[in-house]
């Protein structure tokens, strides 16, 4: 998988594609390793309390100075 993906993603709407995309998952878990911790390190590293409160205080403050 790439590096800077994610998850796997299915065509909206799409049964077919959504399907196989849950058999990929299910068939062979040892191959979604580098998926699974690229975005376990994304979600630790961007929605964690000290990135959630400076991103609120800056648009507090970006609030205070616009209006």
């Amino acid at each position: 998988t790439d590096g800077d993906q994610l998850g796997l993603t299915f065509h909206t709407g799409s049964v077919q594609s959504l399907k196989d995309a849950l058999r990929f998952a299910l068939s062979d878990l040892s191959s979604l390793r580098p998926l699974i911790d690229s975005a376990k390190q994304h979600v630790l590293s961007h929605y964690n309390w000290p990135t959630v409160v400076e991103a609120t205080e800056r648009v507090y403050f970006e609030a205070q100075h616009t209006g």
